[in-house]
């Protein structure tokens, strides 16, 4: 007895074959109806994420304190308090805009210096 080694395209095929019916008519399986099957999910399992303030020890914290100050904080700064790299930086300054932040960004002697700005 000799064994064939399937190719992608044929194991493809076999996969997604017609399967006969009750009735002898082929037909192709149908996908399954939102909510339904093994992978139905239930939301009012799903958490919500609360808009609160981060703790008072976590590293994106100690940024909105660097950036609190009246003179903000250069990215130099930022990137020493954290020991993240400055697209880390950058990125973390980005996500605070999202989440509604008014991050400024001012040059002081050639210097970026980013601050939380009052609208």
């Amino acid at each position: 007895m000799t064994s064939k080694k399937l190719t992608a395209n044929a194991k493809t095929k076999r996969r997604f074959a017609r399967t006969p019916s009750s009735d002898g008519n082929t037909q192709t399986p149908k996908a399954a109806k939102p909510g339904e099957g093994p992978i139905a999910l239930k939301t009012d399992a799903i958490k919500v994420r609360s808009k609160s303030a981060p703790k008072a020890s976590s590293k994106i914290a100690s940024v909105i304190a660097l950036l609190d100050r009246s003179q903000g904080a250069a990215l130099a700064e930022i990137v020493a308090a954290t020991g993240w790299q400055a697209h880390s930086v950058r990125a973390a300054l980005a996500g605070l805009r999202k989440k509604g932040l008014q991050v400024g960004k001012s040059n002081i002697d050639g210097v970026t210096h980013y601050s939380i700005s009052v609208a």
